[in-house]
């Protein structure tokens, strides 16, 4: 589709007024309802612990030779999209599935952090 046929490109603009005025549309219908459940309260503390947790361990995603990572924490709160090394740089032997899991776990390990 095109962006000229996209109906909803206008909410590519997040801090344009149209786009806000909408998500606060959205959140008045659905925050009474996800905070009227018994189990709201219990739910979102866990959910802030896991996503806010300083031991997280990033994972990258390998997109056309390159590694990617998206991250959020205190200083990013949008979130930043990191890309590592080119995996062209790393010479392997094995086979393409043992190697993106690996690199997964190099780069969580020592170049994420």
């Amino acid at each position: 589709m095109a962006a000229d046929e996209d109906p909803f490109i206008w909410l590519e603009e997040v801090e344009g007024s149209a786009a806000l005025a909408w998500a606060e549309q959205q959140n008045n219908l659905s925050i009474p309802r996800l905070q009227g459940d018994p189990r709201f309260t219990e739910i979102r503390a866990e959910i802030e612990a896991i996503l806010t947790s300083d031991d997280r361990i990033p994972s990258g995603s390998l997109v056309d030779g390159s590694v990617y990572n998206f991250w959020q924490d205190a200083d990013h709160v949008r979130g930043i999209l990191r890309n590592e090394i080119r995996v062209s740089e790393i010479r392997v032997s094995v086979k393409i599935q043992y190697c993106i899991f690996t690199l997964t776990l190099i780069f969580s390990t020592v170049f994420l952090h």
